[in-house]
């Protein structure tokens, strides 16, 4: 236990997840924005300076953010190399009659 507890300490992984959850939240914002840009009917909202700041926050969020060891990376590439788009959420679970 006291060696678990002594690997946890030195290894910093509550602070270290707390890092990976903040980017997280932070590339969420950055998407909804991006998504509020192309649903809204106003196209003011498509003007390039919008377009300018959002890319902005998104370099500066990619400096800031933890690295992702390149194992952890490298699973993930692997696993989502093969991807699909669906028209609708309903589409994602197979086997799942479209009920509306």
């Amino acid at each position: 236990a006291s060696v678990l507890a002594s690997l946890i300490t030195f290894h910093r992984y509550e602070e270290r997840t707390e890092k990976h959850r903040a980017a997280g939240v932070r590339y969420k914002v950055a998407l909804r924005k991006l998504e509020k840009m192309h649903t809204v009917p106003d196209s003011s909202m498509l003007d390039q300076e919008s377009v300018n700041r959002i890319e902005e926050k998104l370099d500066e969020l990619e400096k800031s953010a933890p690295v992702v060891p390149e194992d952890i990376n490298s699973a993930v590439e692997e696993r989502y190399q093969v991807y699909s788009f669906v028209a609708k959420a309903a589409d994602l679970r197979p086997g799942q009659e479209d009920r509306g």
